[in-house]
């Protein structure tokens, strides 16, 4: 999830193995390529858990 302040083209397949990394690190790497420079930015990154991805399954 984004404010308008990053832009809207970006895909995560473009940075293969970032989405294993922590959560943080992809939101830093989200800001530094994408941020508009222009305008305020906020980028949230979550990840699921993977014990309640396995329990519910």
């Amino acid at each position: 999830m984004h404010s308008d302040g990053l832009q809207t083209r970006w895909n995560l397949s473009t940075y293969p193995g970032l989405s294993r990394k922590h959560p943080t690190l992809i939101a830093a790497v989200l800001y530094r390529d994408y941020s508009r420079k222009r305008d305020d930015v906020t980028v949230v990154v979550l990840r699921q858990n993977r014990f309640f991805q396995s329990k519910s399954a």
